[in-house]
């Protein structure tokens, strides 16, 4: 399995030559291709305007699976995009909290609700209500085709770390998803709960023993780009090993740590960008969590504005976060304005290969 380059690797693979050998390629075979969609799976919960935006500027060779945090009412959402017959609501629905674990469980909701579809996609992409394109389909379409076999999931082992931060996040017990609609209640709540855990003498152990197997712990971005393929097989190894599911209810943020854990203790770490995990450091970002599609600010809370449109412009990623439609209007209508510039690009790709066809039919 060979490095992948961090750096500009996927600005470097977003070129029009590949472009328009993938829009030749749909061409010869009359636009028959077995895996020709993406399915997106959105967790969202407020919003519903900059979703609705977010949704038809995917609308292309897509599905989308949507998950509405249970506290918010669904209806706004779907009257965005009543239009659309290929938005799916989950019906499954969790209250979700910061940090908790009813995140995870909208999350596999939403991947059982894609792979009990039926349809083939050539990646399943785990996006937020806060996220947008950077690139245009036909990128987006043409950089997975080209990577058709890597899982977009980079992740540093916890366990082995000498983090004391982190080891607290996966050995202490937390508990987050208390249904508490008081927000400052639910803080002063939360802050004593975890104090009181804090003296407690007993703690988990910094990895998973299942079955006479170790499992270390692996942390990584909540966003990430895997095949259908590790799709299926997650889901199955979810149902293998309840543990998985006991260990991370009580910890810390497992959204950066569930799904990295399976797939880096399973074969799968060898189709990774890097094809192994990440070293663990965090001088980058505030926490070893490695971007994977996405442009995210190193305090993982910025919302991207106007003023930051240098910086999200030049990015080397698919997508950005955080932006919303109040205060990042200015800065998603720059970057409609970039995508449809590339979009007549490669409709003028498209008229050059059709004519370039034609003539050589009438040859």
């Amino acid at each position: 399995m060979p490095a992948f380059r961090h750096e500009n690797h996927i600005k470097n693979d977003l070129d029009y030559a590949h472009v328009q050998k993938f829009l030749l390629t749909s061409f010869r075979l009359g636009g028959l291709i077995l895996k020709e969609k993406i399915a997106y799976c959105i967790l969202a919960h407020n919003d519903c305007k900059h979703f609705g935006r977010l949704v038809r500027m995917l609308n292309d060779k897509a599905d989308f699976y949507v998950h509405i945090d249970k506290k918010t009412s669904q209806s706004p959402f779907q009257s965005e995009v009543s239009q659309l017959s290929n938005v799916h609501f989950s019906k499954e629905r969790y209250p979700v909290f910061w940090a908790g674990f009813n995140v995870i469980k909208a999350t596999i909701a939403l991947l059982h609700l894609c792979i009990s579809s039926g349809k083939q996609y050539k990646k399943i992409v785990l996006l937020s209500g806060s996220d947008y394109p950077l690139v245009s389909n036909a990128e987006i379409h043409a950089f997975f085709d080209k990577h058709p076999d890597i899982e977009f999931i980079r992740a540093s082992n916890v366990s082995k770390s000498h983090s004391k931060h982190h080891l607290n996040h996966i050995q202490r017990y937390f508990l987050r998803d208390w249904n508490i609609r008081n927000k400052l209640v639910y803080k002063v709540v939360m802050k004593m709960v975890e104090m009181i855990h804090g003296f407690l003498p007993f703690q988990k152990k910094p990895f998973i023993e299942m079955n006479r197997k170790k499992f270390d712990i692996y942390m990584g971005s909540q966003w990430w780009a895997l095949s259908q393929e590790c799709v299926v097989d997650l889901l199955t190894w979810i149902e293998e090993y309840p543990g998985i599911d006991r260990y991370f209810k009580h910890s810390f943020a497992p959204d950066e740590k569930y799904f990295h854990t399976l797939i880096y203790n399973s074969p799968y770490r060898n189709k990774t960008e890097l094809g192994d995990e990440e070293p663990f450091r965090t001088e980058e970002y505030k926490w070893p969590i490695w971007p994977n599609i996405h442009h995210i600010h190193p305090s993982l809370q910025k919302w991207y504005t106007a003023d930051d449109a240098d910086e999200v412009l030049s990015s080397d990623k698919l997508f950005v976060r955080k932006v919303n439609s109040s205060v990042s209007s200015t800065l998603l209508n720059r970057i409609d304005s970039r995508i449809k510039l590339s979009e007549k690009r490669v409709m003028k790709a498209i008229t050059s290969i059709w004519s370039c066809s034609h003539d050589s039919q009438k040859a």
